[in-house]
């Protein structure tokens, strides 16, 4: 039980969640799952990504009951740089659109 709240065992949780949502996004996005819905697109966007991430937070506390420490970290770099991908292709995304 003490694994479950170990603070790269959070990490993974915070991370994962993140991560995951970002996607679920962006695979809306790309499939056009809101396309012609008018207000309602942004909800079934925004839904995509609360789904992953919650399958996601799932997938991770399985994960940090499963793995060892080592695994661990090793997906905590690689959830991070995941994130902060898409963090910076999203912020760039919104100043190109603005200068156009």
């Amino acid at each position: 039980m003490k694994r479950f709240i170990k603070p790269y065992s959070l990490l993974l949780y915070l991370l994962a969640s993140i991560t995951f949502f970002f996607l679920g996004m962006f695979y809306a996005g790309i499939t056009d799952a809101a396309k012609g819905q008018g207000l309602a697109g942004g909800a079934i966007v925004f839904g995509y990504g609360i789904i992953s991430a919650f399958f996601a937070l799932l997938i991770s506390i399985f994960l940090a009951y499963k793995a060892s420490r080592k695994a661990i970290l090793t997906v905590n770099k690689v959830l991070g740089l995941i994130t902060a991908g898409f963090l910076l292709y999203f912020t760039w995304r919104y100043y190109t659109q603005i200068e156009a």
